[in-house]
C-alpha cells in the first residue's frame, strides 16, 4: 500500500508542478494602474481651473481701472484738442499718464500669468487625455 500512496503523492506533486508552470508559475505582470495617474491630473485640473478663475478676475479688475485712468486722459484730450495744455491741466495730466502706464503693466503682468497657467493648465489636460486613454 504504501508504493501506491508514494506513487499517487508522486503524482499529484507532479501534476501540481505541471500547472505552476503552465500557469507561468504566479508571477504575473501586476496590473498597470489607470486610476491614480488619472485621477492625479484631475485634481491638477480642477487647482489649474481655479487659479486661472482667480486671475481672470483680477485681469478684469486691473483691466477697469487702466480703462478708467485712460478714459480720464481722454477726457482732457477731447477738452483740449488742440493739444495745447495750461501748465495745471499738463501737470495733472502727465500724473494721470503715468498712472495709466503703471496700470497697463500691471495688468499686462498679471496677463501674462495668466497666459503661462493657461499653458500649464493644458500640458495637464494632455496628461489627463493620456490617463484616460489607459488600458490596465
Amino acid at each position: 500500500m504504501r508504493p501506491r500512496a508514494t506513487r499517487l503523492l508522486v503524482c499529484a506533486l507532479g501534476l501540481a508542478a505541471a500547472s505552476v508552470l503552465v500557469a507561468g508559475c504566479g508571477s504575473h505582470a501586476p496590473l498597470r494602474d489607470c486610476a491614480t495617474p488619472l485621477a492625479n491630473a484631475q485634481h491638477d485640473l480642477d487647482v489649474a481651473d481655479a487659479k486661472i478663475a482667480a486671475l481672470r478676475k483680477t485681469d478684469a479688475k486691473l483691466l477697469a481701472a487702466f480703462q478708467a485712468l485712460s478714459a480720464k486722459l481722454k477726457a482732457i484730450q477731447k477738452k483740449h484738442p488742440n493739444n495745447k495744455l495750461p501748465p495745471p491741466v499738463y501737470t495733472q495730466y502727465k500724473k494721470l499718464q503715468a498712472q495709466t502706464d503703471a496700470a497697463y503693466k500691471r495688468y499686462s503682468t498679471s496677463i501674462d500669468a495668466t497666459n503661462k497657467l493657461i499653458v500649464a493648465r493644458n500640458a495637464i489636460a494632455r496628461r489627463y487625455n493620456q490617463a484616460a486613454a489607459c488600458t490596465p
